[in-house]
Formats: structure tokens, C-alpha cells, sequence
């Protein structure tokens, strides 16, 4: 997550904040030697600047529901507030990782009408996964081009193409 100036106006409205850009300070992209290290979200310890703030979550929700909050935020964040998905639309995700599923399940939130999930072979789990959370269709990847095997499965329109993938598919 970003770290946030706490006194703009994004920031007191609970909007992002105005004064640290996109890429900047970032807890996943800090250095190592910054403050002692602390910046890791799975430690024991976490450095929190004087500007944090907190979102209460309540003591009924379960540890393992409460460990996806940041893909599920990552997925509605990437597919409403970036993509702009919207009702009718026809959206291709990339990656059925924690944060692809998010981005399924955002879509259909939104209304699109088709919701396509690409990934390897080896995600077949992940792509039952899709498909039980919305997906209308998915595809493991074969060898071979990638551009025709998706055109080949979703068609060639897509009004929302969102990348999830940990690194470019050779």
C-alpha cells in the first residue's frame, strides 16, 4: 500500500492521496537498509510513519478471509478505478493468481458481460476457480502464440485487457 501524506484532502476524504504519486513510496518497494528494514507486510514488526492510517476490520472476519484483503482491493482498484469496467463490457484477465480471481469478481461487481481469464497449463486450479467465481470462459495456455490461442477462445474484442501476471509469458 501507499504511503500517505495525511493532511490533502484525498487523504482526509479517503481518497488517494494528493501529495505522494503513483510508484513512490511504497510499502513492497522500499530499500532494505530504510529504516531498518521494516517495510515487509508478513514480519513481526512493520515501520509505520507518523501518517499512517488504519482500517478497522472486525474481530468476526477469519484470518484467512482477512489475508486477502490486499489482493481484493488490488482487484477492484485495477478493474473499476484503472480499467474503468462498467456494465456491458467485455473484460480478458491475465493471471488467475489471488489478484486476477479479485479482478473477476470486481468485474462481475461492475456488470461486464464477458469475463475471460487466461493462464499455463499448470493453473488449472486456479482457472476452476475463475469459472466458480464468474469467469465465463478460461484458457490454459499452450505452446505457441499467445495472441492467437486467446482470439481463438474470447474473440477478438475486449473493451478491458488487465494484466495479473507475476511476468511477461514468453
Amino acid at each position: 500500500s501507499t504511503l500517505r501524506c495525511g493532511r490533502c484532502d484525498g487523504c482526509r476524504l479517503g481518497r488517494p492521496c494528493a501529495a505522494v504519486g503513483p510508484g513512490l513510496p511504497n510499502y513492497g518497494f522500499r530499500p532494505p537498509d530504510e529504516h531498518g528494514g521494516m517495510w515487509g507486510g508478513f514480519g513481526t514488526h512493520l515501520t509505520l510513519p507518523p501518517s499512517a492510517s488504519f482500517v478497522p476490520m472486525s474481530a468476526s472476519v477469519p484470518l484467512p478471509a482477512a489475508s486477502l484483503y490486499n489482493a481484493l482491493a488490488n482487484g477492484y482498484e485495477w478493474t473499476i478505478e484503472v480499467g474503468g469496467v462498467a456494465a456491458g463490457d467485455r473484460v480478458v484477465v491475465f493471471g488467475p493468481g489471488p489478484r486476477g480471481l479479485a479482478c473477476v469478481v470486481a468485474a462481475r461487481d461492475a456488470g461486464a458481460a464477458f469475463v475471460g481469464v487466461v493462464g499455463l497449463a499448470d493453473d488449472a486450479d486456479r482457472l476452476a476457480a475463475a469459472s466458480s467465481l464468474g469467469a465465463d470462459a478460461v484458457l490454459p495456455l499452450s505452446s505457441g502464440p499467445v495472441a492467437e490461442q486467446v482470439a481463438e477462445v474470447f474473440g477478438t474484442e475486449a473493451d478491458v485487457v488487465i494484466d495479473a501476471t507475476p511476468r511477461a509469458l514468453d
